[in-house]
C-alpha cells in the first residue's frame, strides 16, 4: 500500500494518528460550526484528508533509527 514507508516508520504514524481520532472524539461536542456542511461531517473530512496526508508523507531521511514508539510489550532496544 505505501511501500516507500518503512513499516517501523508507517507503524509510529498510525500511532500518532490515533492521537488525532482520540483527541478529536474526546472533543466531539466541542466541534464549533465551519460553514455551510454539518459540522461535524466536516470535521470529519478535515480529520481523514489530514491522517491520509500524514500516512503518505514521504520520510524525512531515510533512517534505521526507528521506532521511537513501540507497538509491542516489549522494550525498545538501540
Amino acid at each position: 500500500c505505501l511501500p516507500a514507508i518503512p513499516q517501523d516508520l508507517l507503524r509510529a504514524r498510525v500511532m500518532f494518528a490515533m492521537g488525532s481520532l482520540l483527541m478529536f472524539s474526546a472533543n466531539i461536542g466541542r466541534v464549533p460550526p465551519m460553514g455551510k456542511a454539518a459540522p461535524l461531517e466536516r470535521a470529519f473530512k478535515e480529520l481523514a484528508q489530514f491522517v491520509s496526508a500524514g500516512l503518505q508523507a514521504q520520510p524525512l531521511a531515510a533512517t534505521t533509527d526507528w521506532p521511537l514508539v513501540s507497538c509491542s510489550s516489549k522494550a525498545v532496544r538501540k
